[in-house]
């Protein structure tokens, strides 16, 4: 019945999104978002302020600072999903002002490539060394509409680094989510793990640090997996959209936002 029902939300999250789409300007990054489910800014942080952020960041996690969360992915399993990743929930205090304004304006992009009121949800570092049982393709959720902006804060520019790769618009009015759910439905397996997908519209995420990926987290995506000796360091903004035929009513709007300024992992 679960799986019955992801299968009609994503249909209505579509038709939703279908109706509130909005053209933007033609070659645009919010045109190529809405299109693609994926766009890449280049240069977005300068190198010394990627090494400044992955250096603070490092000594956050060696003084255990207070106003960041520590999740290690699997850590009692090696056969787990993710295992060996860093995962640091950050208050959003802790970034810098100008940070913070440059990812406000990335958050305003996805509002205007949507047309749907857009809301920070949380930040993260991730700090992946040789982590090697990354999940296969997926997709984060079926509804709302979450999207993902990340900054590289080391070069990945080999797939020994386990870049980032998504498939290139399958983010909405795709038939892909659809086959993939309606197999799952007949299987064990998670109704969001995606194994069917057309490999041509494949984009593995190599890029400088520095770069920014802008991603739809309703796409079908995945952590390629690292070889033992390389890491990824980025730092990463989480966003939601919600049409106003949302489930979600004003009052979880409203705390959305809330608890992200005030800055409440258990909420966000």
């Amino acid at each position: 019945m679960r799986k019955l029902k992801s299968l009609f939300t994503l249909c209505w999250q579509d038709l939703t999104n279908l109706f509130s789409t909005k053209i933007s300007k033609k070659g645009s990054i919010e045109e190529k978002l809405r299109r693609d489910g994926i766009v890449f800014i280049p240069d977005f942080l300068s190198p010394d302020k990627c090494d400044s952020i992955k250096s603070f960041l490092l000594r956050s996690l060696e003084n255990n600072q207070d106003g960041i969360k520590l999740r290690k992915r699997n850590k009692e399993n090696p056969e787990g999903t993710d295992h060996g990743m860093i995962d640091m929930v950050v208050n959003p205090k802790l970034i810098e002002a100008e940070i913070m304004k440059l990812f406000d304006r990335v958050g305003s992009k996805i509002a205007i490539a949507t047309n749907l009121e857009t809301y920070h949800t949380r930040i993260n570092a991730y700090i992946n060394r040789g982590v090697i049982n990354t999940r296969g393709y997926h997709m984060d959720n079926i509804h709302p509409t979450l999207f993902k902006a990340f900054v590289y804060l080391t070069d990945v520019e080999s797939t020994d680094h386990g870049p980032y790769a998504f498939i290139k618009g399958t983010h909405q009015l795709s038939k892909w989510p659809y086959i993939n759910l309606l197999a799952n439905i007949f299987s064990k397996t998670p109704i969001t793990d995606m194994a069917l997908f057309p490999k041509k519209r494949e984009v593995v995420a190599l890029a400088k640090k520095g770069t920014l990926i802008i991603s739809s987290q309703n796409g079908i995506h995945r952590g390629v997996p690292q070889k033992k000796g390389n890491e990824r360091f980025l730092l990463l903004f989480s966003y939601i959209s919600l049409h106003k035929r949302s489930y979600l009513g004003p009052s979880v709007k409203r705390e959305i936002e809330s608890a992200f300024r005030k800055w409440s992992p258990e909420i966000i």
